[in-house]
């Protein structure tokens, strides 16, 4: 293997840069104390995390008030959509976006029966048709992600947000951010209730994420106790997570997003990027057709050279079948296994992507005599 690693599955998890590891190594002896507590040391600390909700907040251009901070997108996505749906004890009407990571597929498919789900029509390319939306029941919740995680495409949120709110002020949002936020600009989250950030994607320590909630939802906590996180998510605060959570944050926001350009080689014999021309995309997820070869073997091959690409979303990659955002896009078995995910991110040395993109190339053209 190469002793030059080339890491190219950043919507998987973004590793931590060794500048937020050093500060969160200090952060754990220095700030270790809880917030919770009336002495010195406990007053340091809460002092510290005023601070960081303070500079989140700004930086997604949301009131202070209304982050709260989380483990991580999962638990931010089953809270939001807890919340979303207490606002509406006799259930109603959701509609749903079938292109949605696990951790919001899964508890939409959990809901008990007084919710009826609807699916939201899609275009070609996995987006969300809005003009279509108005056909649909006036929904009490909206549930759908801002950047596909698999497939890159970009959501318009704002869009769906307005025609949900026209058919129903009351209608609660939900988004999640976890692909897009640090690496596009932001939707108008005043017009969410519930918007979920996961601090793994830009470079944070696992374990960290955020909510941010509209101030005037009813109170629906998960879990109970100590009345931490204004109620919403009670227990000891991990303050020193939630300051390398900040850190990360704003040295990604530091970037600027590029796209990566899929060719310098003299032929067109290389993969394609699998983007519609009308959709809107992230320049940091980009899905390759590498067919006539499997996702998975060229995936092997690469990481012999110490280059690592994904196959599709982490959290559902040891169950064999067709992905079911790749389903959704009309793909069959075989068309989603010859794929694999091109994932960077802001700020990623250019040289070390070109050398990637030469290695993954050459690779591909020797295998494909085997298929």
């Amino acid at each position: 293997m190469s002793n030059e690693i080339v890491y190219l599955d950043h919507a998987a998890t973004s590793p931590v840069a060794p500048s937020i590891a050093e500060g969160l190594a200090r952060d754990l002896v220095e700030l270790g104390w809880n917030t919770g507590t009336r002495y010195t040391l406990g007053l340091t600390a809460r002092k510290a995390l005023d601070g960081c909700r303070a500079e989140m907040a700004q930086r997604l251009g949301c009131a202070a008030e209304a982050l709260v901070f989380t483990s991580g997108g999962t638990e931010s996505n089953n809270l939001g959509l807890h919340i979303c749906c207490h606002q509406f004890p006799q259930g109603g009407v959701l509609w749903n976006s079938a292109t949605t990571h696990p951790s919001l597929s899964g508890p939409v498919g959990a809901l008990d029966p007084t919710w009826q789900i609807i699916p939201m029509p899609l275009m070609a390319w996995g987006a969300i048709d809005v003009t279509q939306l108005q056909l649909l029941p006036p929904p009490d919740v909206v549930v759908l992600e801002w950047v596909n995680n698999e497939a890159g495409f970009v959501q318009p949120v704002d869009a769906v947000a307005d025609a949900a709110l026209a058919l129903n002020p009351k209608a609660c949002v939900l988004a999640d951010g976890a692909q897009g936020v640090g690496k596009l600009p932001l939707p108008n989250l005043a017009s969410t209730a519930a918007f979920s950030l996961a601090g793994h994607k830009i470079g944070a320590p696992v374990g960290t994420g955020a909510l941010v909630l509209k101030p005037s939802l009813k109170q629906a906590p998960l879990t109970l106790g100590g009345g931490q996180e204004r109620g919403w998510r009670p227990g000891t605060v991990a303050l020193p997570l939630i300051r390398a959570f900040c850190s990360a944050l704003q040295q990604m926001t530091s970037h600027e997003a590029h796209a990566f350009a899929f060719d310098h080689f003299d032929d067109d014999e290389v993969p394609l990027p699998i983007r519609h021309p009308d959709g809107l995309y992230s320049p940091c997820i980009t899905v390759l057709n590498v067919a006539p070869v499997e996702g998975e073997v060229l995936q092997h091959h690469m990481e012999e050279k110490g280059i690592y690409l994904g196959t599709g979303s982490a959290c559902s990659a040891s169950r064999k079948g067709l992905s079911p955002i790749h389903k959704a896009l009309g793909m069959d078995a075989r068309q989603s296994r010859c794929t694999v995910r091109w994932s960077t991110i802001p700020g990623q040395d250019r040289d070390e992507l070109e050398r990637a993109w030469r290695e993954l190339v050459l690779c591909w053209r020797e295998l494909k005599r085997f298929f």
